[in-house]
């Protein structure tokens, strides 16, 4: 490996602590370690991530103690090793033993290049089944009608009260309302 090893480390609630992604990037010969905590403020949100990608020269290493301390999502993680990758460095993340080195960077464009296109293919999955679900009916189940009661009754006579209500699209007590209204009766509870 030539050049520099430069380390990144993200704090979160799920992810070991700033401090023991530090040790792992100093005993992994990390010259420099750049780190981002958790921040609202989206301007600071991966300002380490930036300092570390602009101290890399080329032929020097990015190296993460997990790969998901890199992003926050597949396309920002893709992207990122992306950029690490086109400045003609390495990037290295150590739990997962994932390893570009600079002077492979045509095959680690190609198989970024491969994972970008899955996750482009995955997004477009995900906003398809998003769009289908948005255009299921919505709002308030239809109401019953004194029309409905001849068929409400006939299913009564065979289908509990939870069962009818559910393939009519009510609630329980909606039913139970209809039935009492219908047949003249109330219950109390």
């Amino acid at each position: 490996m030539s050049g520099r090893l430069i380390g990144y480390a993200r704090a979160s609630l799920t992810a070991p602590p700033l401090a023991e992604q530090e040790g792992i990037l100093r005993a992994a010969g990390c010259v420099e370690i750049f780190t981002d905590t958790a921040s609202e403020v989206p301007a600071r949100r991966f300002a380490g991530r930036r300092q570390a990608i602009a101290a890399l020269s080329e032929g020097d290493t990015l190296v993460v103690a997990r790969l998901d301390r890199l992003a926050r999502s597949l396309p920002d993680l893709v992207g990122t090793i992306w950029s690490v990758i086109c400045l003609r460095c390495g990037f290295t993340a150590l739990e997962e033993d994932l390893r570009f080195q600079s002077d492979e960077a045509d095959d680690a464009q190609s198989t970024i290049g491969i994972i970008a296109a899955a996750a482009k293919a995955i997004d477009a999955e995900i906003f398809a089944e998003t769009e289908a679900r948005r255009s299921l009916p919505r709002g308030r189940k239809h109401e019953l009608t004194d029309s409905d009661w001849p068929k409400v009754e006939g299913m009564l006579g065979t289908l509990s009260l939870s069962e009818v209500a559910k393939q009519l699209g009510i609630s329980r007590p909606t039913l139970r309302r209809f039935r009492d209204r219908m047949s003249g009766t109330s219950e109390t509870k």
